[in-house]
C-alpha cells in the first residue's frame, strides 16, 4: 500500500510525485531477474551442448558454473551500488533531520527518488519548509512586538512569580535611571520604592490587577507615576506580573499652575474691584457739598477700573498667542526704527522718574525678518518694565548685539537686581518679586509671560541675568531670518 501524499509547504505546489517501487519490492524483483536469467541461459547452453559426449556434461557443468559466477558477482556489484546509495541519501536524511532538531535547514535532500527514501525526503523537506515559514512568522511578529515594547513612551516591567526583574523597557530605564543588566534584581534592589514593590507583590499574592498613583524620586528629580499592574497566568508555570508606568508629572504640573492661575487671576482682579466697590459705597454717601472728597473718590475708582482694563486685555492677549490666534505677518524690520517708537511713547515715565536712558544699536545691525507690531509689543513690555522698577534717577541702556546666529537685544537696569531663587519663575503669569511693589506700580503679572511667549512666535526666546545689587539685564534673541511657528501662522 502506497504512503498518503504529504501536503505541500505554505505557498508551494503540491507534492504529485507518483509513488514508486518499494526497496523490498526492488531486492525481490533484482533477485527474481537473476534467477530467470540464470534458467534462461541453462536452457540455451543445454541446447547447444550434445549430451551424448560424457565429456560434454563436465563441459556443460563448467560453463553454468562460470555464468552463474558471473550473474552472482553482477548481483553483489549491483547490491553493492544499491546498498551504497541507498545509504547515502538516509545519511542525508539523518543529517538534516539532525540539523533541523538543531534549528538549522541542512542541505538539500534527495527528493528524486520514488521510494520510501524518497517520500520519506520529501516529508522531511516540507516539514523544512514549514518549520522556515512559521519561524519567519515568529521573528517577524517577535521583531514587530519588540520594536512596540522598545517604542513605548510608558515604562513597561515584567516580574517573575517572586517579584524579581524579567524585562524593561528602554522607557522604564531611563525614568528609573536603571542599569542595563537589570534582570533578576528584585524591584527594592533598583529602586527604593515601597509603593511600587507593595503593588506587584499585592497582585502576585492574589489580586488580579491593582493601579496606584506614586511618587519616583531619581535625585532632586521627582516624577508622579499611574502604575497598573496585571496578574499573568501562564498553563502550567506559577504566574508573573506586568505593570505599566505611567508618567504624568507634566499633566499635575500643568494642574497645579491651572489651579495658580485661576487663584492669581481671582486675587488680582479681587483687589481693584474692592476698591471700586468701598470707593463707590463712599461716594454715595459723600454730602454733594463736598467735591473735594468726590474728585478723590472718582480718581480712584478710574484709576482701579483703568488696571482692571489692562488685567482681562493683557489676559486676552496672552491667550490669543497661546492658542495660535494671533496672525504673524513677518517683514524685513529695523530695530533702531522699533526702539526709537516705543522709546518715544515710554519717554514721559523716564522723565517723571528721572531715569537716565541711552540707545546703543550699531548701525551695521542686520534687519530683522519679525512682524513688527509684535516685536514693539515685546519690547514695549520690557522696556516699559525696567522705567517702572529702575529706582528714581537711575540708568536704563537698550541695546542690541549678534550673538552666534541670534540677534540680541538687551534692557539693562540699575535696579536692585533679583534674587537667584526668582529668576526661573520671572516668566511665570502672574509671578512677582516683590507684589505690593508690583501693584503699586500698576503692573499686571502677565507682562513677562505676554514677552516669552510672544518672542517664541516669532522663533526667538527671552531670559534675564541678574544679581542681587547688580542690576538686571532682560533679554531677546532671534534668528536674523526668524521663522514663524506653525501654531502662530
Amino acid at each position: 500500500m502506497s504512503s498518503p501524499e504529504v501536503p505541500a509547504p505554505p505557498g508551494g505546489p503540491p507534492d504529485r510525485t507518483l509513488p514508486g517501487l518499494s526497496l523490498g519490492a526492488k531486492v525481490l524483483l533484482a533477485i527474481a531477474s537473476l534467477v530467470a536469467l540464470t534458467l534462461l541461459t541453462a536452457f540455451f547452453l543445454l541446447r547447444s551442448t550434445p549430451l551424448r559426449d560424457p565429456a560434454a556434461g563436465a563441459i556443460l557443468i563448467g560453463r553454468l558454473l562460470k555464468v552463474g559466477g558471473l550473474l552472482f558477482a553482477a548481483f553483489l556489484l549491483f547490491g553493492l551500488f544499491f546498498a551504497r546509495r541507498a545509504s547515502r541519501d538516509l545519511a542525508l536524511i539523518d543529517e538534516a533531520a539532525i540539523a533541523l532538531g538543531a534549528g538549522e535547514f541542512g542541505a538539500p535532500l534527495p527528493t528524486h527518488r520514488d521510494d520510501e527514501i524518497g517520500r520519506l525526503a520529501r516529508k522531511l523537506d516540507n516539514t523544512r519548509a514549514q518549520l522556515r515559514a512559521t519561524i519567519r512568522e515568529v521573528t517577524e511578529e517577535r521583531n514587530r512586538l519588540r520594536a512596540i515594547f522598545e517604542a513605548m513612551a510608558d515604562g513597561v516591567l515584567v516580574t517573575d512569580h517572586e517579584g524579581r526583574i524579567v524585562l524593561m523597557n528602554p522607557a522604564l530605564h531611563e525614568m528609573l535611571g536603571a542599569p542595563e543588566q537589570a534582570a533578576g534584581r528584585t524591584i527594592l534592589e533598583l529602586v527604593r520604592n515601597p509603593d511600587l514593590h507593595n503593588l506587584v507583590m499585592e497582585t502576585l499574592l492574589g489580586e488580579i490587577e491593582l493601579s496606584g498613583e506614586i511618587v519616583l524620586r531619581r535625585g532632586s528629580v521627582e516624577r508622579r507615576v499611574v502604575v497598573r499592574v496585571v496578574r499573568v497566568e501562564n498553563p502550567g508555570e506559577q504566574p508573573g506580573a506586568v505593570a505599566v508606568l505611567h508618567d504624568i508629572t507634566e499633566l499635575r504640573r500643568l494642574e497645579q499652575m491651572r489651579r495658580d492661575f485661576v487663584a492669581n487671576v481671582s486675587h488680582e482682579l479681587k483687589t481693584p474691584l474692592a476698591a471700586i466697590r468701598g470707593y463707590a459705597e463712599t461716594l454715595a454717601e459723600t454730602p454733594p457739598g463736598d467735591p473735594a472728597h468726590a474728585k478723590r473718590f472718582a480718581e480712584t475708582i478710574l484709576r482701579n477700573s483703568e488696571r482692571l482694563g489692562n488685567l482681562v486685555d493683557d489676559l486676552l492677549e496672552l491667550s490669543r498667542i497661546e492658542s495660535g490666534e494671533v496672525r504673524l505677518h513677518p517683514e524685513e524690520v529695523s530695530l533702531a526704527q522699533c526702539v526709537d517708537r516705543v522709546v518715544l511713547a515710554l519717554e514721559p515715565l523716564a522723565r517723571r522718574r528721572r531715569l537716565t536712558f541711552s540707545v546703543a544699536i550699531p548701525p551695521s545691525f542686520p534687519h530683522l525678518h519679525v512682524d513688527t507690531a509684535a516685536l514693539e509689543t515685546v519690547l514695549s513690555n520690557l522696556i516699559e518694565n525696567a522705567f517702572k522698577y529702575t529706582p528714581e534717577e537711575g540708568r536704563v541702556e537698550i541695546r542690541a548685539r549678534v550673538d552666534g546666529d541670534l540677534a540680541r537685544i538687551e534692557v539693562a537696569d540699575s535696579g536692585p537686581g533679583i534674587a537667584a531663587e526668582h529668576l526661573p519663575r520671572l516668566f511665570e503669569r502672574f509671578y512677582r518679586v516683590d507684589p505690593s511693589r508690583s501693584r503699586e506700580q500698576g503692573g499686571t503679572g502677565l507682562g513677562l509671560a505676554i514677552v516669552k511667549h510672544l518672542s517664541q512666535a516669532l522663533g526667538g526666546r527671552a531670559g534675564v541675568e541678574s544679581a542681587l545689587g547688580k542690576g538686571s539685564v532682560f533679554y531677546v534673541g532671534f534668528p536674523f531670518r526668524s521663522v514663524v511657528a506653525p501654531s502662530s501662522r
